[in-house]
């Protein structure tokens, strides 16, 4: 899911050299801005049509300043979830050997992550949890998911169809044993989503614009908060107003 990428740091990576993300799909890039013969720049990826082990490859090289979720020159072959004490010692390896891990949550007993499916000779894609102390992975859900978030007994879960145009989020048991409703709204490729205050908050478009919109945890009740970003990040909500990161290096807030 290159949505996935374009999530983790892609996004900016680009922006700071003057190119604009104007799609995806499956492991293609369509790009605009600063781009000589219809590529990307030579010591960024080489071509708009580069596959996403590639691209990735490029970028964990140092050619794209983001280098984040794997040692290995084939992307997130080592996957990993670690724990670390919040004064930075005590760093920890919960699981590893997973294939481009993205999203986390955690509760009081487990982490919760997601598998992209990215990782080069493993396409293990879906929904797992791991003890806070380690051992074996539990795989919660195979399908394929770009966000998790947690509220009670509940996961939800978050994904980008580019083949669709559409967004699916997905309310779960965190036991990983009972799916109960799923929600459809229009997709855009930075997928991102947050809980606050009894509601799900999360990117999406419409005519004219991105915007911010919002459903209850049964997933009705859908709201529009905020439109026309375009350049949006990511989102941080209180009870007063939405934060929202851009990749113009910027932070704005919107009152609710």
């Amino acid at each position: 899911m290159l949505s996935a990428l374009v999530q983790n740091g892609l996004t900016p990576a680009l922006a700071s050299r003057g190119i604009t993300i104007r799609g995806v799909k499956g492991n293609s890039l369509t790009v605009a801005g600063n781009i000589d013969n219809g590529s990307l720049p030579a010591d960024l990826f080489g071509n708009a049509d580069a596959n996403a082990n590639q691209l990735l490859a490029d970028v964990n090289a140092g050619k794209g300043g983001l280098g984040m979720l794997a040692k290995d020159p084939q992307f997130a072959s080592d996957g990993k979830v670690e724990r670390v004490n919040k004064d930075g010692t005590g760093r920890t390896t919960l699981a590893s050997g997973l294939s481009g891990p993205t999203s986390v949550a955690v509760d009081d007993s487990f982490v919760y992550f997601t598998e992209s499916g990215l990782g080069a000779g493993n396409n293990s894609s879906g929904a797992r949890r791991v003890a806070k102390e380690g051992g074996s992975v539990q795989r919660l859900y195979n399908v394929p998911v770009d966000v998790v978030a947690l509220n009670g007994d509940d996961l939800y879960l978050l994904v980008g169809n580019t083949d669709t145009g559409k967004t699916t989020i997905t309310q779960t048991a965190k036991s990983g044993t009972q799916v109960k409703r799923s929600f459809n709204d229009l997709l855009i490729i930075n997928p991102i989503m947050t809980i606050f205050d009894g509601r799900l908050y999360y990117y999406t478009q419409t005519k004219n614009a991105f915007a911010v919109a919002s459903v209850s945890l049964n997933l009705d009740g859908r709201t529009l908060h905020v439109e026309r970003l375009f350049n949006g990040d990511q989102i941080g909500v209180d009870r007063c107003a939405l934060y929202i990161s851009t990749t113009d290096q910027e932070i704005e807030r919107v009152m609710r």
